[in-house]
């Protein structure tokens, strides 16, 4: 869990990282399902770490338990640091690419 971490962390520090990740997003539909995964699969080898679809998607249903609850000061941190946009990016993929 903790490589995920980083890369969350990497991917919002990141305007180019960003832009990818929104793009992605935002072709999702048009994509598919399978290229959006072979797309966000590449994506991830591309900045370096090896996560699965299945790593993300659980990473981020926690972190929106933890919205919906008291976030650290660390977590909040991230957030700050465009981590949020980037969270709602993904949660935007998981829920319309990946349901």
């Amino acid at each position: 869990m903790e490589e995920i971490k980083v890369f969350y962390e990497k991917v919002s520090k990141s305007p180019m990282l960003r832009k990818k990740l929104i793009w992605i997003a935002d072709e999702a539909t048009i994509a598919g399902q399978k290229k959006t995964k072979e797309r966000l699969i590449d994506f991830v080898k591309d900045a370096g770490f090896d996560i699965t679809i299945e790593e993300m998607r659980d990473f981020f249903a926690d972190l929106a338990e933890k919205k919906n609850a008291e976030m650290t000061d660390a977590e909040l941190e991230t957030v700050a640091g465009g981590g949020e946009g980037v969270q709602n990016v993904f949660f935007k993929l998981f829920s319309e690419a990946f349901s």
